[in-house]
């Protein structure tokens, strides 16, 4: 889920993202950096994305995404640099209220199985993507913080052969930490045995 800024700051759940995008001239020297980060934010991803346009002086973009891990106040502070200036500009400190979404996540323990999260989701749709022969629909997941997330999720499983077969199976998928690129992927798939 994405949240525009404002000035009041903003508010979001646990393990919702959001993006902020900044305008800035790589031609003339302008750019912008995180300069401040506090409480249960991290940065997922900053990109500069260079202007459409061969024109000298047109403006680019950077983009700053940051998720939500930890309930509670958060802050972020953005700043603004210009190669023929010799200080900096720093923007107004940004509070973030982190709501908690009471699902127990021990580390290195599982929670109890509950409703998927639209977070949940979207990690079991981006690691299925190009798994063929069987369509799997999860029902609900267990969530696991161990050096990034691991997920467990139970799932009805239909095969894509003639007559189709219905059964259930586990999911498991590891989500990376940022740092290691945060990449999703199924770890193992374990069908539940049938009487």
């Amino acid at each position: 889920m994405e949240e525009k800024e404002n000035s009041q700051g903003r508010s979001l759940k646990l393990y919702e993202t959001f993006t902020v995008e900044r305008e800035v001239n790589f031609n003339t020297g302008e750019n912008c950096f995180l300069s401040r980060l506090e409480g249960g934010l991290i940065l997922l991803d900053e990109d500069a994305i260079e202007p459409d346009a061969e024109l000298l002086g047109a403006p680019g973009k950077k983009v700053f995404v940051f998720k939500a891990v930890a309930p509670g106040k958060a802050l972020y502070q953005l700043a603004q640099t210009h190669v023929s200036e010799a200080g900096v500009l720093y923007e107004q400190i940004q509070p973030v209220e982190i709501e908690d979404d009471h699902i127990d996540r021990k580390s290195g323990g599982w929670t109890d199985h509950h409703e998927l999260l639209p977070e949940e989701m979207a990690v079991f749709q981006e690691a299925m993507r190009g798994v063929v022969g069987v369509q799997y629909t999860p029902v609900s997941v267990a969530v696991q913080i161990v050096e990034g997330v691991n997920y467990r999720y139970v799932c009805k499983s239909v095969t894509e052969t003639n007559p189709p077969r219905e059964s259930y199976a586990m999911v498991y998928i590891h989500q990376a930490l940022p740092c290691y690129g945060g990449e999703v992927m199924i770890t193992k798939i374990v069908p539940f045995l049938r009487d």
